[in-house]
């Protein structure tokens, strides 16, 4: 397996796609932080009610804000993955490394770890230029303040470090499932919505029914509902603590300071246990269904 893994390597670094996606995701992130640039320096961010002193065009903004797996630039890396693999299958590539000899398990297990190395090398360079754009903008400050996809509060060294390591595992799952979904349909078209549909949902319940308990309209009024709601999120979602972010209010301090972004221990746990499950699941069963089917 090392060796298909070596020649997927040697494949990808010489793949367009992929190439295309680096200098996309670098130009992405400069524009980003481009505009919170300007937002800081026109003073709208200063407008938003947090404060004179508050800004978006910081290292823990752009970190926090460019991080999630399913919005920004994040769910552009599933679509892409899915069409790189199967582009494997159309191309011969796939039954070229069964032919040789090669076993099925080790081909899609390689093709597992190459999706992994896809996703991450992508989201390292977005991530990575965001920050470090926005920490020269306006700093870093792991206690700051910090704007995101649900609003702005502070953040903590705790937090910020639980979410990057959510993400990374959020990207396990994501990965094991476009694996999945595009070793067994082998072609774009289906693809790409049965990814990209239910990693959007599920990003889009997890904000909704966090930022409901944190008291902000969204048209649902039963809140018990959405608790209970939350909870099974909280152990059934895999992107629920990646993308839907914990609020305590503090009452004996400003109002524009009143809002931190936390991750409970049980949140952060339940993330990481839940996307192991995931990422196993999506990975046993593709590997099963790919080693049963013929290779056309």
């Amino acid at each position: 397996m090392i060796k298909l893994f070596n020649a997927f390597m040697f494949k990808l670094t010489r793949d367009l796609t992929f190439r295309i996606m680096l200098i996309i995701g670098a130009s992405l992130a400069v524009l980003t932080a481009t505009i919170f640039f300007i937002l800081d320096q026109t003073g709208a961010s200063a407008s938003m009610g947090f404060g004179q002193d508050f800004k978006v065009a910081t290292g823990q903004s752009m970190l926090v804000f460019s991080m999630s797996p399913a919005q920004n630039f994040g769910i552009a890396i599933p679509i892409n993955l899915a069409v790189f693999i199967v582009l494997e299958f159309t191309q011969g590539t796939i039954r070229n490394k069964v032919i040789v000899g090669n076993s099925k398990f080790k081909i899609y297990a390689s093709t597992y770890l190459c999706g992994l190395v896809f996703a991450i090398a992508i989201m390292l360079v977005y991530v990575g230029v965001c920050f470090a754009l926005g920490s020269l903008s306006g700093g870093f400050d792991a206690n700051g303040m910090a704007f995101t996809s649900s609003g702005a509060g502070k953040v903590s060294p705790q937090f910020l470090f639980r979410l990057v390591i959510v993400t990374v595992m959020t990207y396990f799952t994501t990965v094991a499932f476009t694996t999945f979904v595009a070793t067994l349909f082998r072609n774009v078209g289906p693809c790409i919505p049965l990814v990209v549909i239910p990693i959007t949902m599920l990003a889009m319940l997890s904000l909704i029914t966090t930022m409901t308990l944190a008291g902000v309209d969204t048209g649902v009024e039963n809140n018990v509902f959405i608790e209970n709601l939350a909870n099974v999120s909280k152990f059934l979602n895999p992107l629920h603590a990646a993308c839907g972010y914990e609020v305590n209010f503090l009452t004996d301090v400003p109002l524009n300071q009143a809002i931190h972004y936390v991750m409970s221990n049980d949140t952060f746990v339940a993330a990481i246990i839940n996307n192991l499950i995931y990422t196993a699941l999506f990975f046993t069963l593709g590997a099963f269904i790919f080693a049963k089917r013929d290779i056309k």
